[in-house]
């Protein structure tokens, strides 16, 4: 699956680490009485590009699943969560003819620079892109 794919590549570039500040198609929430993560990524599947077929195959050979990456800073954060976002979007539009996990993967291609989107509600800066996978389809 994508996601998967995308947050071990991640990891593997030091951008965090899977379920403790890397997390796919969701950011955890906070909760009484527990430490809550503020310096979080979280990888949302959004709609995608159509199939691309190649010659007169009749299954596709493409699949094209765009992904949202979101960047959750600490209070007051924005500079190091604006930082962080640039890296993972740095990182991930660095992918061309290469093979994550075990699917091999076109390109990845960011589809806007990193943003802010807005701030939750204890005021931690929410950033925000999405990349276009080209990737083997399944």
């Amino acid at each position: 699956m994508v996601l998967d794919d995308l947050a071990a590549y991640l990891q593997t570039a030091g951008l965090g680490t899977v379920a403790v500040d890397i997390f796919k198609s969701r950011l955890p929430m906070d909760q009484p009485g527990v430490t809550a993560v503020d310096a979080a990524m979280a990888l949302i599947p959004v709609p995608g590009g159509p199939p691309l077929y190649v010659h007169s195959k009749a299954a596709p050979d493409l699949a094209q699943p765009v992904v949202q990456v979101i960047c959750r800073g600490t209070q007051y954060g924005d500079a190091a969560a604006m930082a962080r976002a640039e890296q993972a979007w740095v990182a991930l539009g660095s992918v061309h003819n290469q093979t994550l996990s075990s699917t091999f993967y076109l390109s990845i291609v960011p589809q806007q620079s990193p943003w802010l989107l807005k701030r939750d509600e204890l005021d931690r800066p929410l950033i925000v892109f999405q990349v276009r996978c080209v990737k083997e389809a399944p």
